[in-house]
């Protein structure tokens, strides 16, 4: 699909066959096991590979139709339409059996001056609650539309 065969497909393949791991915490280190579903940590071909993994979920969220596209990032203004896209990636994720961290997993309502939705968003049988800030590639967003880093304070327009 794409485009990965032949000689380099057999190449990533051999890479893969029969994976061992173990776990490492300070000088303490697990006997080798068997880890048929992971991609090597450190190795330089893995972040394009999980890449490559997840690549459907996000075609499968488009197909939805349940946002809008903004420069690749599907996004919704609607409650019941979000859920549905959380019910999309609920349903790959256990199509490919990967787990979510659900103390990670939460919603924040960007608004202003609205108030907080009340709408319970469940991912599978998991009531998703309400944070007041996301974290993305180091900066820090409020519910408010105020950033937030490391040394100021600006509002977003």
């Amino acid at each position: 699909m794409y485009g990965i065969n032949g000689q380099f497909y057999k190449a990533i393949k051999a890479l893969y066959k029969a994976l061992l791991a173990c776990v490492q915490v300070n000088d303490l280190k697990t006997g080798w096991f068997s880890s048929p579903f992971a991609v090597k940590q450190g190795d330089v071909l893995s972040p394009t590979l999980f890449s490559i993994y997840v690549n459907d979920l996000a075609q499968e969220i488009k197909k939805t139709n349940l946002g809008i596209d903004i420069n690749s990032w599907n996004l919704t203004d609607e409650e019941i339409k979000l859920q549905g896209m959380l019910n999309t990636m609920n349903d790959w994720c256990n199509k490919w059996r990967l787990t979510i961290n659900n103390d990670k997993t939460q919603i924040v309502h960007f608004r202003k001056p609205l108030p907080q939705s009340n709408f319970l968003f469940y991912f599978g049988k998991t009531t998703l609650m309400y944070t007041d800030t996301y974290k993305y590639l180091g900066f820090v967003f409020h519910k408010n539309m105020i950033h937030v880093c490391k040394s100021a304070i600006s509002l977003v327009e």
